[in-house]
């Protein structure tokens, strides 16, 4: 199934027949970029052959009701609302589904916390009012965000008392972050099935006993040319074990019990089979485990460069963190590692501008020094991982750059796998690069980089 979304703020008459189609595309204008001519092609083929249908939306107004500004007595006990109940927002942003799960999870706090002590048997007179306050800040931030956004649309209309000149800084501002962004896509998919392992299932697993206590139980990485996923099984919990299937190659991965055994016994290209073992104990779990499974796509990664912009370009007590300037592959595992570095930075930084007991305010600087100051890390974690991930049949790489880019590096990253799987001085040093523990200069010390040289790949 493919879809092709129209989407207008300027009260043009949308396509909603076929044969507007096309005019209307070819009739576009003010573009910095001509439309390529194969996706012309690909909707001239889709109209005439793909049986299209027409959905027709007209958004509603936004609206925002603040129950969290009304007295206690002004509601009942047991009034709550989730969701598009009290805010709706423009669904371009892509914020329903989150804003109804911040809203259930305020829910279910609350209620723990009123419930737990066992003599409650009735919600007190507050319990609406603490809810809707629990979660104003961030419906606040929500409807203030999308709404300041939506100003800077020409067909958009105000709320009364508001002119869309308000927050011009930042719809600016925003322009100014969309510049500093870079991003590719490394088309990743992930499926985990996980299986409960009760002790009486755990003793008829045919585990090898050098592995029965080890997290990462089997992995198999397919060498380039193999074009199968990355299939590992791990011990995660007591009594819990998880099979991870990652395709970078477009394939459809399980998602029933079902499908998996026939799936991993249809791998092709293996330098070595996988063991027997393996395929019995995924078989036994899948028969006994109760597994459940949790499919993931994951979106494309970004860096915000926030340290490219000038100093007047950012807000003196303007931060960010962690996925909010650099979203990294999560395979990689570094976003914890990353957003523990930004608050070291943080936290350095402020000491360093309040040493002096005379300040009372953040520099003028302060955000710029921030960034700054961590930019060598986050750069080379952007470039590590970026490179890396070009490997991948599927990847989008970066405009203005082709997946020949880091050929070197993935060389020598996958040598350097092959020797840390046979020496402990090699493992060591990859262990302390990879947990950002060492820099990579590491791996030139001269006994390592002989032993990763004179290793045999097992890829």
């Amino acid at each position: 199934m493919m879809q092709l979304l129209f989407m207008d703020t300027y009260g043009h008459d949308l396509p909603r027949t076929t044969v507007e189609v096309l005019p209307f595309i070819t009739g576009l204008r003010g573009c910095k970029k001509p439309i390529p001519s194969w996706f012309i092609e690909v909707i001239e083929l889709l109209c005439e052959h793909g049986n299209p249908s027409f959905d027709a939306i007209k958004t509603p107004p936004q609206s925002f009701v603040r129950y969290h500004s009304l007295a206690t007595g002004d509601l009942p006990s047991n009034f709550i609302a989730v969701g598009d109940a009290s805010l709706q927002l423009n669904p371009l942003h892509g914020q329903g589904f989150s804003k109804a799960i911040i809203n259930g999870m305020g829910l279910n706090s609350l209620l723990h916390a009123v419930t737990s002590n066992s003599s409650v048997t009735c919600l007190s007179t507050d319990f609406s009012t603490r809810y809707f306050k629990n979660s104003c800040h961030t419906m606040n931030a929500l409807w203030d965000a999308t709404r300041l956004h939506d100003y800077g649309s020409s067909h958009c209309v105000p709320m009364d008392g508001e002119t869309k000149d308000i927050w011009r800084f930042s719809r600016w501002f925003e322009r100014k972050l969309i510049s500093a962004a870079l991003n590719y896509h490394a088309n990743i998919s992930y499926v985990t099935v996980c299986f409960t392992v009760p002790p009486e299932l755990g003793v008829r697993l045919p585990i090898p006993a050098a592995l029965l206590n080890t997290a990462l139980v089997y992995t198999y990485l397919p060498h380039d040319d193999a074009q199968s996923p990355i299939l590992a099984l791990m011990n995660v919990a007591e009594n819990m074990m998880q099979l991870l299937f990652m395709d970078t190659y477009g394939h459809d991965l399980p998602r029933t019990t079902v499908e998996v055994l026939p799936f991993i016994t249809g791998f092709r290209g293996c330098k070595e089979p996988i063991p027997s073992w393996v395929i019995e104990v995924i078989e036994l779990l899948c028969e006994h485990g109760n597994p459940s499974f949790d499919a993931i796509k994951i979106p494309p990664q970004s860096f915000i460069r926030y340290h490219s912009l000038a100093i007047q370009d950012l807000p003196s007590n303007f931060i960010a963190i962690g996925d909010a300037s650099l979203q990294l592959n999560p395979i990689h595992g570094q976003g914890f590692t990353k957003a523990i570095i930004n608050g070291m930075g943080l936290n350095s930084l402020l000491h360093a501008v309040t040493s002096n007991s005379g300040v009372t305010c953040l520099p003028r600087d302060f955000s710029s020094r921030y960034f700054k100051n961590s930019r060598r890390t986050m750069n080379a974690l952007w470039d590590g991982t970026r490179l890396h991930d070009y490997g991948s049949p599927r990847c989008v790489p970066m405009d203005g750059e082709t997946k020949d880019i880091g050929r070197f590096a993935r060389w020598f990253e996958r040598k350097l796998i092959s020797a840390a799987a046979k020496d402990e001085e090699v493992a060591s040093a990859l262990w302390h690069v990879r947990h950002m523990f060492a820099s990579e200069t590491v791996f030139l010390a001269p006994t390592v980089l002989w032993k990763v040289l004179s290793t045999c790949s097992l890829f």
